[in-house]
């Protein structure tokens, strides 16, 4: 399954929650922070690019998801990739024709993108996202919180926006136009938006 959608919709929640019950999980913007933060030279490169609010070269992003992938066990949970119509392809590179993707869309207003960006903390230990409200540090690790540069940099949001717009919403529309797309309503709250995604893998599961 890919998880796309605009930041802040919820894909990484989403993610988690698969997770938690076995599916494998690629957070694949986690990836790039961990190789800024190890200062590797892929990473210098991605830092100057994310600052900014743009997409990594497609080519820098296959390498490291395909690494990933390569790791894992089926059924995986991918959010953050593919964003663009080129990348979609990767997973059946790697797979093989056989593979079952399920692409799905977290829709969300972009008003309400920007006002969930605004308080979203992130533990700089785990990756867990959760929101301002009087907590300290992770529920799940103890690790603290901290806000996302590239969260709170109105320049930054609304380039990622835009980039959003230019470069996946040509993505959505292949998906739909191939009868793949699974698009939930993510201004739902997160119980009932899982409930859903269970729902239309069940519905494909089954066919129906």
């Amino acid at each position: 399954m890919v998880l796309m959608g605009l930041p802040g919709a919820g894909k990484g929640t989403q993610a988690q929650l698969l997770a938690d019950q076995g599916w494998s999980h690629i957070n694949v913007g986690g990836l790039i922070r961990s190789e800024v933060a190890a200062e590797t030279a892929w990473g210098i490169r991605a830092a100057a690019l994310m600052h900014r609010g743009d997409l990594l070269p497609s080519q820098d992003i296959q390498s490291l998801v395909a690494r990933e992938l390569e790791r894992r066990t089926l059924p995986v949970v991918i959010e953050g990739y593919p964003r663009r119509i080129r990348e979609a392809y990767t997973l059946f590179d790697i797979y093989g024709p056989g593979i079952r993707q399920i692409p799905v869309f977290l829709r969300i207003a972009q008003s309400t993108s920007i006002a969930r960006l605004a308080g979203r903390l992130v533990c700089s230990q785990c990756e867990t996202v959760t929101r301002r409200g009087g907590l300290d540090v992770c529920v799940k690790c103890s690790g603290p919180l901290t806000s996302r540069p590239d969260d709170t940099l109105r320049q930054t949001v609304y380039r990622r926006m835009r980039n959003f717009h230019l470069e996946t919403i040509p993505l959505l529309a292949l998906y739909q136009a191939r009868g793949e797309l699974e698009t939930i309503d993510s201004a739902q709250d997160e119980t009932a938006v899982h409930q859903e995604i269970i729902a239309r893998i069940a519905a494909r599961a089954t066919g129906e």
